[in-house]
């Protein structure tokens, strides 16, 4: 969904400098908060483990998104005016780094060119909560067979796209709006979940299901109602762990997804996965996030650890982990200044960093200063 909205915080100004401590441990996301652009002694060392050729293809599908994108007229962002043309600048300036001879000092290049902003909370800089999504890989059916019985719907273009779960699933209403047919209730719980995915065919044809609109109703985690009712043990509410619970107890299924009266409807095409610009997601270098806080199309570095997992898809301790990643998506589930869902790529192997994520780490945002202190050619030649 889009739409045209003016996103105002607080000019760090206003902000003692002494909020920006880094409390170790803080996970302070509520209460009083602000977004405040940061001077260079308080930023991180800006590393990146990821592909260079993964973050060029984020960054160059941008730059031309920019161009024709439906976005406000301006976002203000720790006190300061980002337009469109801001936006594009900024990734603009970051492939130039890319294209520089290798050696480039990365963090002097960000100290001349980048302005760093983050968010502050009434106990030191917010630390934020990383998530992760994935692409799923499910069976589908064009046809409603005995096997496949569960559908995805289109979005309905009347009062009908307003129904509850509870309605659409069990009584029938938007019967006529199916799209394909799955034979895994859980596997259309988890296309909901992460928006989009790919269907596989009996012919062996696949296709792209892309987020295509909710019901813009609220959303409520399954997993949260579960550890409520007792089922789950506190750790046990990962999508593994559920989807495991409801293998046994079939029938107590539909009665906790209409505890979520939230609804996605999609639509199939052969395009990539895409985020709710459009644009298509790049493994590790997507991100989705409330963008009330974060706009749509800016450059991000994140810095959080994730799982290893070992060959058997068991879990064996975590790592760190840092990148430079764009805001293209949000999700339902995504709310609040300091909340970030990464993008993991397709199939089982992304699936098994996706539903074990749930971490802190460090969240930034970057923006282009109107003049660069020094570009990368002067740069290289004053070494």
């Amino acid at each position: 969904m889009r739409g045209r909205y003016l996103y105002l915080v607080a000019p760090v100004s206003i902000i003692s400098l002494a909020l920006l401590t880094l409390l170790a441990g803080s996970n302070s996301t509520g209460g009083s908060w602000h977004l405040v652009r940061l001077a260079p002694h308080q930023w991180p060392r800006f590393t990146d483990g990821g592909s260079a050729s993964g973050l060029r293809l984020a960054l160059e599908q941008e730059s031309v998104w920019l161009d024709t994108a439906d976005l406000p007229d301006k976002f203000v962002i720790g006190g300061r005016v980002i337009t469109r043309e801001k936006l594009k600048a900024t990734v603009v300036r970051f492939l130039e780094f890319l294209d520089a001879t290798p050696g480039t000092d990365l963090n002097r290049y960000i100290e001349a060119n980048f302005e760093v902003y983050a968010c502050v909370a009434d106990r030191g800089l917010a630390a934020a909560r990383f998530t992760g999504y994935y692409n799923p890989e499910v069976p589908a059916s064009r046809d409603s067979t005995a096997e496949f019985r569960y559908p995805l719907y289109r979005f309905p273009r009347n009062a009908r796209s307003r129904s509850t779960r509870k309605q659409i699933e069990e009584d029938g209403v938007l019967r006529g709006y199916e799209i394909a047919w799955l034979k895994d209730p859980f596997d259309r719980y988890a296309l909901h979940i992460e928006g989009s995915g790919t269907l596989e065919f009996p012919d062996s044809t696949r296709i792209n299901a892309h987020y295509a609109g909710s019901n813009r109703r609220s959303y409520t985690s399954l997993g949260t109602e579960m550890l409520r009712d007792g089922l789950l043990a506190p750790g046990e509410a990962t999508m593994p762990g559920i989807r495991e619970w409801f293998k046994f107890h079939p029938d107590r299924l539909q009665e906790y997804l209409n505890r979520n009266r939230s609804y996605v409807y999609f639509r199939l095409d052969s395009g990539p996965p895409s985020g709710s610009t459009g644009l298509p997601l790049v493994p590790e270098r997507s991100i989705a996030t409330h963008q009330r806080y974060c706009p749509p199309g800016m450059l991000c570095w994140v810095s959080t650890r994730v799982p290893r997992v070992d060959s058997a898809g068991r879990t064996t301790g975590s790592r760190s982990w840092s990148r430079f990643v764009l805001n293209i998506d949000k999700g339902a589930a995504i709310k609040g200044p300091n909340r970030v869902d990464i993008f993991f790529g397709s199939g089982d192997d992304a699936q098994l960093y996706a539903d074990r994520l749930d971490q802190t780490g460090r969240f930034y945002m970057l923006v282009a200063k109107d003049q660069p202190g020094m570009k990368v050619a002067d740069r290289l030649s004053s070494r």
